[in-house]
């Protein structure tokens, strides 16, 4: 079959647009680090490959690690650090700063000030991931999840704090192996299960970029040029029930949905597990269900509504209160996943 020469343009014209999409991202990704290094790295120093923390009480400041950090001790840390993940994409999940390591019980690794952003991203590869952390003015993008914090066991603790995160921009493929080749589920913040979380403060923007450079998937009406992405905040219940979750004072943009409460059926969901209070939710968000709206700032089942108290969560534009309904900012479930109204 002979290509003719407009057939040989257009491919031309293609290749130079991915590309130039290409150089583009890489670019923002560069000016984000400049400004990222810019604020408060007086004494900058660069940790070549993966760190492990190995000595007790190892705080580390002011360092761009262009690699993965794990820790081997307690009382570790990272104070205004710049962390760009492996230096090859993982096959495996795992993320920038992993800490989901069994030993630790009762630790705390303390992340303040510190960004994480892929340097070779991939399906499984997110920003911050495990248990038994403070995770304080953290600022993600270009990953897959942005938080992750989980239980070792179904018996042991989650214990994570965080504090005014930053979120945004994550990264989503559409055939994603994790996903059985469909597409990618990003979450600003998935909690999977333990005793334990607390989100204070902070602004979750659930926008996505496209990493394969497929069209965009569910675009935003507010912001064209990304898509959104799976829930501001996930609670689901992987690896233990879900107890102690406290979710304050939290900005939300965007997203299926802002908060996501869907436990599954591999533990009961326990009395009193959830408070969401003082939250405060943009009105851009998936539309589910055209023409009938189907919208879901907060969702969950209707079996577990007395398990979730919702204390003043109010709309950006307008402060009015988010009120159960299909479109009106809390929609509650039936058995067949569908909302009840």
């Amino acid at each position: 079959m002979t290509t003719t020469h407009a057939e040989a343009l257009q491919v031309a014209t293609d290749e130079y647009a991915a590309v130039q999409l290409a150089l583009d991202q890489a670019n923002e990704k560069i000016a984000a680090l400049e400004e990222a290094l810019a604020e408060g790295f007086p004494d900058l120093r660069v940790h070549m490959g993966d760190l492990v923390l190995n000595d007790a009480g190892d705080i580390r400041e002011g360092w761009v690690i262009a690699g993965k950090v794990t820790r081997a001790a307690t009382g570790c840390g990272l104070k205004r650090c710049v962390v760009l993940g492996p230096a090859t994409a993982p096959t495996y999940s795992t993320a920038c700063i992993y800490l989901a390591q069994s030993g630790y019980d009762s630790d705390d690794f303390l992340c303040e000030d510190t960004t994480v952003v892929a340097q070779n991203p991939s399906v499984y590869l997110d920003g911050i991931m495990g248990h038994h952390y403070t995770a304080r003015r953290f600022h993600a993008f270009d990953v897959g999840d942005g938080i992750r914090a989980r239980s070792q066991t179904p018996d042991s603790a989650c214990d994570v704090l965080i504090e005014n995160p930053d979120v945004h921009d994550m990264l989503l493929w559409m055939e994603d192996p994790s996903q059985s080749n469909t597409v990618s589920h990003r979450d600003c913040i998935q909690y999977e299960g333990g005793d334990g979380l607390i989100v204070r403060g902070g602004v979750l923007d659930c926008y996505c970029t496209m990493a394969d450079g497929a069209p965009l998937y569910r675009p935003s009406e507010q912001y064209p040029d990304l898509s959104h992405g799976g829930s501001g905040i996930v609670i689901n219940q992987n690896t233990g029930p879900a107890s102690g979750i406290l979710i304050e004072g939290v900005v939300f943009h965007g997203g299926y949905a802002n908060v996501n409460v869907s436990p599954g059926g591999k533990y009961d969901f326990p009395a009193n597990a959830v408070v969401i209070r003082d939250t405060v939710h943009g009105r851009d968000i998936v539309e589910n269900y055209e023409p009938r709206s189907d919208k879901r700032w907060i969702v969950l089942p209707e079996a577990i509504r007395e398990s979730v108290s919702i204390e003043n969560a109010t709309f950006e534009d307008d402060g009015s209160d988010l009120v159960p309904g299909r479109a009106t900012g809390i929609n509650y479930l039936g058995e067949n996943g569908q909302s009840i109204y």
